[in-house]
């Protein structure tokens, strides 16, 4: 009787730990599919973050070399301008000269003191 019930006792007590070995792997194993949820779901973010962030970076560039181009262009027509004015002034130069050396011919043909000459009146 007590080696019936002895054994009784082990069957219920291996029925125990198999249920109990059971529960746990079923837990350990829908625990790891979360956790690898989580994982594919961190993954798709980081992805869509790294893409707006190359996205954005791109966007960031192509701004930049147009204003640097846009830059480069004005430094170019303000040199430009500084061509045309410095040619204007040296040909505005020329001409005063050439004014100067026709009056001058002008009083020494007519052997003349300028007039105004050194705050010298003739």
């Amino acid at each position: 009787d007590s080696a019936l019930a002895k054994v009784q006792h082990e069957r219920t007590m291996s029925n125990i730990k198999a249920w109990e070995e059971s529960r746990k792997a079923k837990a350990t194993n829908r625990c790891a599919a979360v956790i690898a949820k989580i994982g594919a779901w961190e993954a798709s973010q980081k992805a869509g973050a790294e893409a707006k962030l190359k996205q954005a970076e791109e966007k960031l560039e192509k701004k930049r070399a147009a204003l640097v181009e846009k830059m480069r262009n004005q430094i170019a027509a303000a040199h430009k301008m500084a061509e045309e004015r410095r040619a204007l002034a040296h040909a505005q130069e020329g001409e005063e000269m050439f004014k100067i050396e026709e009056t001058s011919a002008k009083y020494r043909a007519q052997n003349k003191k300028p007039g105004g000459f050194l705050c010298f009146k003739a």
